[in-house]
């Protein structure tokens, strides 16, 4: 989410930046390695389920190279954070993604 991020803020301070090197931007999640429950998510956003639900990273991670994926399965199976980032996403936290994705996409 940081190059999203790093969007976000350069198309709200439109003067002050001159440009952006963005690696892998989330705009939307296309779906390849969410569950199938997935598309239940937004009811669970505003009742007291987004504090249990999770979503959980599994292989293939969407990443389509063999041994950046076998490097990142050993990776999150470390433990709930590591250096490719968190094996789990908290419902709140997906949804303030989403949110982040929409604006960016909005406002670039």
């Amino acid at each position: 989410m940081g190059a999203t991020l790093a969007l976000a803020v350069a198309a709200e301070r439109r003067g002050a930046v001159a440009a952006v090197g963005a690696l892998s931007t989330t705009l939307y999640y296309d779906g390849w390695n969410t569950p199938w429950y997935r598309f239940l998510s937004p009811i669970g956003y505003f009742t007291p389920l987004r504090h249990r639900m999770v979503i959980r990273e599994t292989s293939p991670f969407g990443i389509k190279n063999e041994r950046l994926r076998e490097w990142i399965e050993r990776q999150v199976a470390a433990g709930p954070i590591s250096a490719v980032g968190a094996s789990a996403l908290s419902l709140p936290s997906l949804h303030e993604a989403e949110k982040l994705m929409r604006y960016t996409h909005r406002n670039l």
